[in-house]
């Protein structure tokens, strides 16, 4: 696990997003593929990753890349279901992880696990270009309520796309996405930055009254 490493504190006022509960998020027409491995799978692959997952539900976007790390490794995808919960800004609704056992054969290894993604800058999910491994629903560790999922994603992505040099300072990366929020307490949360499995960045804030104050930050490579 990464040691975090003590950085100048920063403090920003939790953002108050407005959402509208009629416009909800629209599934595209076809599954999404994300990463070498989903995109490689073949019909008969793809039908036994589905015949795999529980329930009725399909899922609209699957990730998996090859991991560089592990040689070798069985592959490994990530199958998002379709939200939950849908709004202008903001989906929750989970995700299963499968692993191929044999060809044309898939076990599920973990899941279901919570996900969520955030709509940025007031972009509608519609224009999302969900193809992008950097726009792919985060996972959610421990309780959040939605203004909490909304207020932590609009304070990271302010300090990551501010100018001012004592943010910069802070040493959070500006050009890795949202990977999962974790609760490690009702003032702690520890957000994982990373665009894949085998490295990223954890920021840890803490929540002090209506304030997030970033107070650590360490990377970690798998």
């Amino acid at each position: 696990m990464p040691m975090f490493q003590a950085v100048a504190a920063m403090t920003v006022a939790m953002v108050a997003v407005q959402t509208r509960p009629d416009a909800l998020f629209r599934l595209p027409r076809e599954t999404v593929r994300v990463g070498d491995v989903a995109r490689k799978l073949s019909d008969k692959e793809r039908t036994a990753l589905l015949r795999a997952i529980p329930g009725e539900a399909k899922p609209w976007l699957l990730y998996g890349e090859t991991s560089p790390v592990v040689a070798g490794d069985r592959p490994y995808i990530e199958a998002y279901l379709p939200p939950r919960t849908s709004t202008s800004t903001l989906i929750r609704g989970s995700t299963f992880a499968l692993r191929q056992t044999a060809p044309a054969t898939w076990v599920v290894v973990s899941g279901p696990h919570d996900d969520a993604q955030v709509a940025i800058n007031g972009l509608s999910f519609d224009k999302v270009q969900w193809r992008q491994i950097f726009n792919r629903p985060f996972r959610v560790v421990g309780a959040f309520d939605d203004t909490e999922l909304l207020s932590i994603a609009a304070f990271l992505r302010e300090v990551q796309t501010s100018k001012e040099l004592r943010i910069r300072l802070l040493g959070v990366r500006r050009d890795l996405p949202i990977r999962a929020m974790r609760r490690q307490s009702d003032e702690l949360v520890v957000i994982t930055l990373s665009l894949n499995d085998w490295s990223g960045q954890d920021v840890e804030l803490r929540r002090q009254g209506d304030t997030w104050t970033v107070v650590g930050a360490a990377h970690w490579v798998a």
